[in-house]
């Protein structure tokens, strides 16, 4: 399991040159590049699948006119994009921990976070975002 940052934006060569005009960040948690396409297709955010398909496309061809290398754009933003973060809903478990005396959560999360861009097979739930039961929705530190 990787994570992508998928950088969505909308292209348009006739307009400011060729620079991307709108963008939006979000991770996705994949094994591979198509497979994070298909989970980009299936996000909360995108209620109208064609658009993002359309979107997607787009991109595509926009990397062909700039004659970037698409592993190329992917190995970049894997070398900058942690795998791994310290997400809301496993902070909390670590706190909740914690208060019973229990360190162990939180000595995982250390050692997990020490080697955030490397994939390793017992973290990968640290790349999950959270079940809808687990989000937190309230926090105490400015997120």
């Amino acid at each position: 399991m990787k994570l992508f940052m998928v950088h969505v934006g909308f292209y348009d060569a006739e307009v400011g040159e060729g620079i991307y005009e709108s963008h939006m960040n979000f991770f996705v948690a994949a094994s591979n590049a198509k497979s994070a396409k298909k989970k980009t297709c299936n996000l909360e955010q995108f209620k109208n699948k064609n658009e993002i398909e359309s979107w997607i496309d787009d991109w595509k061809k926009a990397l062909a006119t700039d004659k970037k290398d698409l592993q190329l754009i992917v190995d970049q933003m894997k070398s900058v994009n942690p795998m791994y973060i310290p997400r809301n809903h496993q902070v909390q478990l670590v706190i909740d921990a914690a208060y019973n005396n229990d360190f162990s959560k939180m000595a995982e999360m250390i050692e997990v976070i020490r080697r955030p861009f490397e994939e390793i097979d017992k973290n990968s739930s640290y790349a999950e975002p959270p079940l809808l039961e687990q989000r937190i929705k309230r926090t105490f530190c400015g997120t």
